[in-house]
């Protein structure tokens, strides 16, 4: 992980409590993303380990915790916040 949106949002879930929305992009390849780019749902996950690497990126460990709708996005220069649905029923 590399991008500066992602590592921004890394690290302030890392300063504050370690929690995380995570979405899988229909596409990796694109660099911001806009919510028609995202997976309608995705997973708040705790970060459990971040490292750095030598060439600046991060590996960083995640628990599953509960998986969520996007229901829109937060748009700042430094990171993308998400706007949450309740928690989904387990399929």
């Amino acid at each position: 992980m590399g991008r500066p949106k992602s590592l921004a949002a890394v690290q302030r879930a890392w300063e504050s409590g370690k929690l995380i929305f995570l979405v899988p992009q229909k596409n990796p390849k694109t660099d911001d993303p806009s919510q028609s780019d995202l997976n309608g749902e995705g997973t708040v996950a705790r970060i459990t380990t971040l490292e750095k690497k030598d060439d600046g990126t991060f590996v960083v460990g995640v628990k599953g915790l509960e998986r969520k709708k996007v229901l829109g996005l937060v748009r700042s220069t430094s990171l993308t916040s998400v706007r949450l649905q309740a928690p989904l029923a387990s399929k």
